[in-house]
């Protein structure tokens, strides 16, 4: 890897930004469609850009950046399920998911969460889940794991009756949704393998990523809020950020994020390099868990410069705080991944020994 400016990424990063800063919430995604987001590592051959998974992390950190949901980055999990797994899906599915005709979340549930029982051969889902939700949602990809098997199937909205609405989280375009014995069909099914799954892995690694540079993402928003702050608001005639202790903090954190950025980078580029299917499993779990201790810290800490005005609607760091809250440990906790990746560690170590 080298530490070299990349041109190309650089200017992708620019019209992001631009676009986030000129362009209202509501209309954010269909501007970054059209900037080409949801093609960004899509093989040209199926109709994508082909940039890699370097330009897809840096679209991630500049969504959580700019305090974005995650909805775009489900679109883009979405999209690289079907394209890995089924890309003849549906016929145009994944050309009309990639220029935004078709609106597509992602949703990962637990064997805890989603039963998973199979009815002549076809396969019924029985649980909730935490779906990323907005009006108009023309279906969403999930994948439910039973045992050590996952299942991963594409259910259009309009495809089953027993969705149930119960109530939206933190306020963050997440709802608790039930589905009620929703049979899916044959068509959609889009795979049913194995936890260890060469493909499974792959498409598990990049979800880990994009998840890690949105996290990061928050994270930089959030110090970014709280150094504006500590530099406008005063006491005793004295800007917060004259107060060392206060300055110390915002200084500590600048370097945990840069450094968590650098290993961004390195997993991003080894994912882009012809390194071993381990290896990148591996350190985008490790990516992930440390990520999600950062944003869950650094959140807090600046909420807490804030003062009683952080907690307050009108108040930006409010809702960085709530978003990390939430996407911190959607795909599990910091904790959860550090074991998941100390038994990759282990069970590598052993297999190189033998």
């Amino acid at each position: 890897m080298q530490f070299v400016a990349d041109p190309l990424m650089e200017e992708l990063q620019k019209a992001m930004r631009f676009t986030l800063s000129q362009t209202q919430q509501d209309g954010k995604w269909e501007d970054l469609i059209q900037k080409g987001l949801l093609g960004f590592e899509v093989p040209v051959e199926q109709g994508g850009y082909g940039f890699g998974m370097k330009a897809t992390v840096a679209g991630c950190e500049e969504l959580g950046t700019f305090g974005c949901t995650s909805l775009c980055i489900d679109w883009m999990t979405a999209i690289d399920a079907v394209k890995t797994l089924k890309p003849t899906l549906d016929g145009n599915l994944l050309s009309s998911a990639m220029d935004g005709r078709t609106k597509v979340g992602f949703q990962l549930v637990s064997d805890s969460r989603m039963q998973v029982k199979h009815t002549e051969k076809t396969p019924v889902l029985h649980g909730s889940g935490h779906f990323m939700h907005t009006p108009n949602m023309d279906g969403w990809v999930i994948a439910a794991k039973q045992n050590e098997m996952w299942l991963i199937a594409y259910m259009p909205a309009g495809s089953f009756k027993n969705l149930r609405e119960r109530h939206n989280i933190a306020d963050v375009d997440a709802k608790e949704m039930d589905l009620l014995e929703a049979i899916i069909d044959q068509k959609y099914l889009l795979a049913e393998v194995a936890a260890h799954d060469e493909q499974w892995q792959q498409l598990f690694s990049r979800l880990y990523l994009r998840q890690s540079a949105y996290l990061l993402g928050l994270a930089k928003g959030a110090h970014k809020e709280a150094v504006r702050y500590a530099n406008m608001r005063k006491q005793f005639d004295k800007r917060l950020i004259e107060n060392q202790v206060v300055s110390n903090q915002l200084a500590h954190m600048y370097g945990e994020i840069e450094a968590i950025s650098t290993k961004l980078s390195y997993t991003a580029w080894l994912h882009d390099s012809d390194a071993s299917l381990t290896e990148r499993v591996l350190y985008a779990t490790e990516l992930l868990a440390s990520v999600g201790e950062l944003v869950l810290q650094v959140t807090k800490k600046c909420l807490h410069l804030h003062g009683a005005y952080g907690l307050t609607a009108r108040a930006p760091i409010q809702k960085y705080y709530r978003l990390a809250a939430f996407e911190a440990v959607r795909l599990g906790t910091p904790v959860s991944l550090w074991m998941d990746a100390n038994e990759m560690r282990t069970r590598h170590s052993i297999v190189n020994h033998l």
